[in-house]
């Protein structure tokens, strides 16, 4: 058992008052009980002593360490249940939350299902009511198109009247006429371009249009689509002489829409056309400003400019009833549908890049010069264009032939680089004379 040094020395100092009573006159008695005190009795138990407690006093350095290490891993290990806590408290807190989320979803989809349910019945409902509409409509329907088969009867049969009582002139025309826009080929190879567009909205806005162009550029075929485009069947009437105007009762009613294709001539201005027409300008404006009909006109561009001086007061032919035809006007697209319908529509097969070659290569060559043909100068401002001339045969007249001529079709996008030369051997030099020329 050990003491303290505390107790050691209070101990020692009862000892030593009762030796210093009991040996009271021996000499040296006090510096002996000091010697005692302070001198080992065995110094080589105490070396071991003191050895042993300087062991001890190491496992005591190293066991302090220890606890030291234990006492600090235990300090992290609270944190870290502190956090493990704070972690499952928020998680707690965040299942909570999604639980609350989840049940206010639940009930929102619950009530979301529920209006589905009412709108589906709702659904239902309106297709019975739908459906007895449509029944309905149906009904009214078929009794609309026998009442419009009826009023179409009806018209046809008072036309027909009509037609019986008109000038035996005007019954042939009007039966021309009827056959002429009726053309089947005509529509399957016809292309509504840019220029069409236009022509249709000016006929539409001022009941007038004029077509002019070179030859072959489509002008009577365009004519005859806005015919049947823009007319009732039946209601449109072509004039070829001025006189054919003078059997026409306008007040009647019976013509929609007049066409007068080659107005001043076919391939010459005729004076006796020019002259003709001139004169019944008056009468046909005040029937155009009426609105009683409409008027398309066609006229090749040559012919046409040596008309204009002479009707250039008429306002039938003011410039914004005008629409040009020209080959150089279309568009790449444009001149490849041409020759897609045409090569359709004559049983021939050419595939796409072939037909593409065959617009570039026209798009490259189908310029001329001025003095390989000469021209007349009075062409050269409609047709010129960067000091060159434009071919005189239209794009459409040009691929109408290499369709229907097996030895220029085999040719491809060769013929396209000489197209006029190809007409020449086909048709002959042209007739040129001092104002005008033909094909």
């Amino acid at each position: 058992m050990s003491i303290t040094k505390l107790h050691f020395q209070i101990s020692w100092n009862v000892m030593e008052q009762v030796m210093l009573r009991l040996g009271s006159g021996i000499p040296n008695l006090q510096n002996e009980i000091l010697t005692l005190r302070d001198k080992s009795i065995d110094p080589a138990k105490e070396k071991e002593y003191q050895k042993i407690i300087k062991e001890w006093e190491e496992t005591d350095m190293i066991i302090q360490k220890h606890i030291d290490e234990i006492n600090s891993k235990l300090e992290k290990t609270g944190e870290d249940i502190d956090k493990v806590k704070q972690d499952l408290e928020n998680t707690n807190q965040k299942s909570t939350d999604v639980c609350n989320t989840v049940a206010f979803h639940e009930k929102k989809i619950e009530t979301i299902e529920n209006k589905q349910i009412e709108e589906t019945t709702r659904i239902d409902q309106l297709d019975d009511e739908s459906l007895q509409q449509r029944t309905q409509l149906s009904v009214m329907e078929s009794r609309q198109k026998k009442l419009e088969q009826d009023m179409k009867d009806t018209s046809i049969t008072l036309t027909t009247m009509a037609k019986s009582k008109l000038h035996p002139r005007l019954q042939n025309l009007a039966t021309i006429t009827e056959l002429y826009t009726e053309d089947q080929d005509r529509d399957n190879v016809y292309v509504e371009t840019t220029a069409h567009k236009n022509a249709k909205e000016i006929l539409l806005k001022t009941g007038c249009i004029i077509l002019i162009g070179p030859p072959g550029e489509g002008k009577t075929t365009m004519a005859a689509k806005l015919l049947s485009e823009t007319s009732q069947k039946g209601s449109c009437l072509k004039l070829t002489l001025p006189t054919d105007w003078d059997n026409i009762d306008i007040n009647k009613g019976m013509f929609d829409t007049i066409f007068i294709d080659d107005i001043f001539g076919a391939g010459t201005l005729d004076e006796n056309l020019l002259n003709g027409w001139s004169l019944r300008c008056k009468d046909m404006e005040k029937a155009l400003k009426a609105r009683m009909i409409r008027l398309i006109i066609t006229s090749r561009h040559y012919i046409y400019f040596k008309a204009k001086m002479k009707v250039q007061k008429c306002t039938i032919f003011k410039l914004e009833n005008i629409q040009p035809l020209a080959s150089f006007n279309l568009t790449s697209s444009e001149r490849s549908a041409i020759i897609t319908k045409h090569v359709d529509n004559a049983d021939k097969v050419l595939s796409t890049k072939e037909i593409e070659q065959c617009s570039q290569t026209y798009e490259k060559s189908f310029t001329f010069s001025r003095n390989q043909y000469k021209i007349p100068i009075a062409l050269s401002g409609y047709l010129s264009q960067k000091g060159q001339i434009k071919a005189m045969i239209g794009f459409p007249e040009i691929v109408s032939l290499f369709c229907h001529n097996e030895t220029l079709f085999n040719l491809r996008s060769y013929f396209f680089s000489k197209p006029n030369l190809f007409f020449k051997k086909c048709l002959g030099e042209p007739i040129w004379t001092k104002n005008s020329f033909l094909f």
